[in-house]
């Protein structure tokens, strides 16, 4: 499955599960997930590529228990158990002495 494809998967879940989904113009602000008065939200830049929205939306479902059901479709779930790209950036060694 193409990755715009698999973002739409996992958008439509999230939607299922009381996300609502907004695309706007960020200007370099990071997006992802938030409550905002009770309803959960997923804010995505329309400016990144699909790989890196749908890194934003997997890290949604990582810190969501909802989200990491095992209603959820099994690509997503397979994504899941896979370190996301984020964590492993903090956890890089850095290559100073």
């Amino acid at each position: 499955m193409h990755t715009l494809e698999t973002l739409e998967l996992a958008l439509d879940f999230a939607v299922r599960k009381g996300y609502r989904i907004r695309q706007e113009w960020l200007d370099g602000c990071p997006g992802g997930a938030c409550v905002v008065k009770g309803q959960k939200w997923l804010f995505l830049d329309p400016s990144q590529n699909a790989a890196e929205q749908l890194e934003l939306v997997l890290d949604a479902y990582r810190a969501d228990p909802e989200l990491r059901a095992e209603d959820s479709p099994r690509l997503i779930r397979r994504l899941l158990a896979k370190p996301s790209r984020s964590s492993a950036a903090v956890a890089a060694p850095s290559g100073g002495g």
